[in-house]
């Protein structure tokens, strides 16, 4: 087994608390647990190209 080191375990149990909780039940100072990953299923936008003249 893996003995997690006291900052370590600070952040794992910061984290465990704020699971699963909306942004609207976060308190002062809390943060997400989990990032939300970036969408990949909407169409890419593309930039429009500029023609020379």
């Amino acid at each position: 087994p893996v003995i997690l080191s006291e900052q370590q375990m600070t952040s794992v149990l910061a984290r465990f608390k704020t699971y699963g909780k909306q942004c609207s039940e976060l308190g002062e100072g809390e943060v997400h647990a989990v990032l939300a990953p970036e969408r990949r299923d909407a169409p890419v936008k593309h930039k429009k190209k500029k023609h020379k003249s």
